[in-house]
């Protein structure tokens, strides 16, 4: 049964010779499944770390967190994914010749989509440390090429003999990834870890033993990909896509908590994608940034090449490139460039909070919202689409900054089915619950 905590499933794997040192770490995936990095069994083997190596390599490795006792033992090389030239790759599967010892048990490896700014764990086996240590940070974000960047930021940092360790999410309780790189421009507290998803690809018998993904989000709100576990709004969504069909501007309006966010992204996105003519392009805003720079970064994912992957430096570039262009009344050619690459005819745009861009806006300059530029600038042949999620209180500096929404003000109402709108108008009126047992 895997462990609930970060576990003594870690192993450390051990060169050969009078002077053996651990070359890496790994960890228990399965019964007797051990799970590393493709180049730490090619130095283990002491071949270059881009040469395919044989299945049935022998490999000593021991489970130092499983009890003072314990001793090393033997695995033998399954799968080995040596290091591609773009750095991808780089994965090894063993198999324990025996059960491993009392204590070392299988790490919850979680097939789920990891978020950033959860807070991480590691351990590892630094040069001049065999019996290791942990280090502990933050998972930055998803890097593309099945890669996660993430952050040391104890007193411990994550170095090069930490490659092959499971990356222990703290607040999913469970393993996310495998270390498998640290980058050395950044004072080694920047690295990388392959996603759990990746782990499973290599080797889909993993899946037998991951810990299945659990639907309740806490106090987060849904997402599309939890669309599935989004129940009892049918009516709702159904409303809320006919009045985003229909009208150019849709606000969303209730208190804070009843699932605003739920409904626009588990409920709406879903049923636009399912048309397949929409493109969509979401944000949140920040009011320390200007409203441009807020669309340049909601808007390039859907101009960027389909699995292209962008280096930090350059998406820098390209995001500042676009802010510019809105900057200078270019909306309608790059509308018209998104629809075009992306095969659609419509572009709707998700404000979520909305709220904290009125405030910040009316505190900035009254009578204009954000202070961005003026509408009218540039006309677009089919004009973006925008539902707007925002708490009641939002409202009044709607109508103070002399917005005009041209479809009905959508109201989620209560989650318990009460009353959907105090007052308020909405779409359709009291909404129903639906495929909701009893």
């Amino acid at each position: 049964m895997p462990g609930p905590v970060p576990n003594p499933g870690v192993a450390r794997l051990w060169s050969r010779g009078a002077r053996a040192a651990p070359q890496g770490a790994g960890f228990l995936a399965g019964p007797r499944t051990v799970l590393t990095c493709g180049h730490v069994v090619s130095a283990v083997a002491g071949e270059p770390e881009r040469s395919p190596l044989a299945a049935g390599l022998t490999v000593d490795p021991d489970f130092p967190l499983a009890g003072r006792a314990a001793r090393r033992q033997t695995a033998r090389l399954v799968t080995h994914v040596p290091v591609t030239v773009d750095g991808s790759g780089d994965l090894a599967v063993l198999t324990l010749d025996e059960d491993p010892p009392p204590g070392a048990e299988p790490v919850r490896l979680l097939d789920v989509e990891t978020e950033r700014g959860h807070p991480f764990r590691a351990f590892g086996f630094p040069a001049g440390d065999d019996e290791g240590v942990w280090s502990l940070g933050t998972i930055v974000d998803d890097r593309g090429r099945g890669w996660l960047q993430i952050e040391s930021t104890g007193a411990c940092e994550i170095r090069q003999d930490f490659s092959g360790t499971p990356l222990w999410d703290e607040r999913f309780k469970g393993v996310v990834g495998m270390v498998v790189a640290t980058d050395r421009r950044f004072l080694q507290r920047a690295a990388y870890a392959i996603t759990a998803g990746v782990l499973f690809e290599v080797h889909p018998e993993l899946r037998r033993h991951a810990a299945l993904p659990s639907p309740f989000r806490g106090l987060e709100s849904f997402r599309e990909q939890d669309a599935a576990h989004d129940f009892g709004r049918c009516e709702q969504i159904k409303a809320l896509t006919e009045a985003v069909t229909t009208s150019s501007v849709v606000p969303v309006i209730e208190v804070f908590g009843v699932g605003k966010s739920s409904l626009v992204h588990a409920g709406l996105v879903p049923e636009l994608r399912r048309r397949g003519d929409y493109s969509i392009a979401s944000l949140v805003p920040e009011p320390a940034l200007r409203v441009e720079d807020m669309l340049a970064s909601a808007l390039l994912p859907l101009l960027d090449a389909p699995g292209g992957v962008t280096e930090r430096l350059e998406q820098l570039e390209q995001l500042d490139r676009l802010a510019g262009r809105l900057r200078e009344g270019a909306a309608a050619p790059v509308v018209r460039e998104l629809l075009t690459h992306s095969g659609t005819t419509q572009l709707l745009l998700i404000i979520d909070q909305f709220e904290v861009l009125l405030f910040a806006g009316r505190r900035r300059r009254p009578g204009r919202a954000g202070g961005g530029p003026r509408p009218g600038r540039s006309r677009v042949a089919a004009p973006p689409q925008v539902v707007l999620a925002a708490r009641p209180t939002g409202v009044a500096v709607i109508a103070a900054n002399g917005w005009r929404s041209t479809g009905p003000v959508a109201v989620t109402g209560s989650a318990t089915g009460g009353r959907a709108g105090s007052g308020r108008r909405t779409a359709r009126g009291h909404s129903r619950t639906c495929g909701v047992p009893g």
